[in-house]
């Protein structure tokens, strides 16, 4: 969704987990173009498979399937 390369600031990122958003909490530039996302997932996010898409100034990813388990 960045370019390759390019830094990309946490606060350009959010990432939808089901129905909620999340804050990227750290984005890290990776060899071979890719970055790294970490966020903190909500604890209202429910147990079972959660789609999971990536937004970078407005420019989404495709959706990936995230297993949540129960606290």
């Amino acid at each position: 969704l960045a370019d390759p390369g390019q830094e990309v600031a946490s606060s350009r990122v959010t990432v939808q987990v089901g129905a909620l958003q999340h804050r990227s909490a750290q984005v890290t530039a990776q060899q071979g173009g890719i970055h790294l996302v970490q966020f903190v997932l909500h604890e209202a996010v429910p147990a079972g498979s959660q789609i999971l898409t990536v937004n970078v100034d407005g420019r989404v990813s495709g959706g990936f399937t995230l297993p949540v388990r129960a606290n």
